[in-house]
């Protein structure tokens, strides 16, 4: 507050400490997020080789489900951010990038099952997945309401996945086979979320992320190493939601 006397008039001005940011510009960032991720599995067997259908049972009908269950985790993850906004009044165009990872590793485990076709011997199996990184490159759209940017925005994602399958059981001699795949995969990604100026370049931010991607793995396999057929089908999707802290520095 300033006070101004003149003569017998006494005037006070308020001063303008607002810390509203013109929300204009190059801008970059580092978040920390708890990211829960899911993949769904569509993994099968085939009846063409090792496994069987007898009168007892059907090794399709019992492994399918148990390879098909959802793998669920949750870990702490932290993003880089980078981005450009155009401001039109109370209205924000830009575009951000972001690059998020390494998660933590996912497993889905089922042991010494018994099978339904051979009583007599048990099988284990145990799905891990883990993603190495995320890009995300997203327009985005936001309205400006005093120190605050309300926006939304949806573009690309680009992940590196690792699967690994370990299946064992103690049939005859007994199996030990591992299939490991990587893949770099395609989705979409959208995202809503509120940034708070907290001074003219400096910003704190609270943001929602849903990524999916509909292909994280492709492969077959050979449990029995007979080179004969593929007994095993491996194939599946995987979405994740990202909910995140950030500081952000405008430029």
């Amino acid at each position: 507050m300033v006070v101004i006397g003149c003569g017998n008039t006494v005037v006070f001005a308020e001063s303008d400490n607002s810390s509203e940011s013109n929300w204009e510009g190059f801008y970059a960032g580092l978040s920390l997020g708890n990211l829960s991720g899911s993949a769904s599995p569509d993994t099968a067997i085939e009846h063409a080789g090792y496994f069987s259908e007898e009168s007892s049972g059907s090794d399709k009908e019992q492994i399918n489900p148990i390879l098909q269950r959802k793998i669920k985790d949750s870990s702490i993850v932290g993003s880089l951010l980078l981005g450009y906004n155009i401001r039109s009044g109370n209205l924000v165009y830009g575009v951000e990038a972001d690059l998020t990872g390494p998660t933590s590793a996912m497993s889905e485990t089922a042991s010494n099952v018994t099978y339904d076709t051979q009583p007599g011997s048990r099988f284990t199996t145990k799905t891990t997945v883990e993603t190495d990184f995320s890009l995300s490159i997203r327009p985005k759209i936001g309205y400006i309401n005093g120190d605050f940017l309300l926006y939304a925005s949806a573009g690309p994602t680009i992940g590196r996945f690792k699967t690994r399958h370990r299946y064992t059981d103690t049939h005859v001699s007994g199996i030990d086979y591992l299939f490991t795949d990587e893949q770099t995969s395609v989705g979409l990604s959208v995202s809503i979320g509120a940034d708070y100026a907290i001074s003219d370049s400096w910003m704190v931010r609270g943001d929602y992320i849903y990524s999916d991607y509909s292909d994280i793995l492709d492969g077959d396999g050979d449990i029995d190493k007979d080179g004969a057929t593929d007994d095993i089908h491996y194939d599946s999707s995987f979405v994740s939601q990202n909910v995140r802290f950030s500081v952000i520095k405008q430029f």
